[in-house]
């Protein structure tokens, strides 16, 4: 992890930023997984996509496997705010709409 090879990260010892991490998992667990800083339009039309006109998508098959392909190597970005960046206020996730 580039976290550890690196002394300051952020502004932040390696520990420092380990810390950080390990207090917006446990904020994160003591509010039983729910977070609000994503933004989430979709909740506003849950009742209508509940009841639209579902769709049968045709399969999807994937090439075989073969000894020459080269795959991509995957990349991890491990990358997360620091706990004082998003302030602790709740966001409603309830989006008035009005039908006309």
């Amino acid at each position: 992890m580039n976290v550890f090879n690196n002394n300051d990260i952020c502004g932040m010892s390696p520990f420092q930023y380990m810390e950080c991490l390990w207090a917006q998992i446990k904020n994160l667990q003591n509010h039983k997984w729910i977070e609000n800083q994503i933004n989430r339009p979709y909740l506003a039309f849950d009742g209508i996509l509940s009841e639209a006109l579902q769709h049968t998508l045709p399969q999807i098959i994937p090439p075989a496997h073969d000894e020459e392909t080269q795959y991509p190597l995957p990349y991890v970005v491990f990358r997360m705010f620091d706990y004082t960046d998003v302030p602790e206020v709740r966001i409603s996730r309830e989006v008035k709409t009005s039908k006309t």
